[in-house]
């Protein structure tokens, strides 16, 4: 199971999501950007394209965002052999001895 990971340091505040595809992560990315741009450059538009906005934007030595891809499988597999435990109404998974 891999996923896309998007971390984002922006004002001091980090944050953290995880979204299913890269273009989701970068979506999300743009939107958090447009959301934030009149409140860090007033009145300046945002009529860039999407890569210079994002560089302009996070251009300040303290703020950052990295989108990396992170498999998930074991962790996955985990839950999976967990929630099958814990409900009671599925057969319990088969364990080597």
């Amino acid at each position: 199971m891999l996923v896309t990971v998007l971390f984002i340091v922006y004002q001091g505040v980090e944050a953290i999501t995880v979204h299913d595809a890269e273009p989701a992560a970068w979506s999300a990315l743009m939107k958090f950007v447009d959301s934030q741009w009149h409140q860090r450059f007033d009145d300046e538009p945002y009529l860039l394209e999407e890569q210079e906005r994002a560089k302009m934007f996070f251009a300040d030595e303290d703020d950052l965002f990295i989108l990396a891809e992170a498999d998930l499988t074991e962790l996955a597999d985990r839950v999976d052999e967990l929630s099958t435990e814990a409900c009671g109404c599925c057969p319990s998974p088969v364990r080597p001895s």
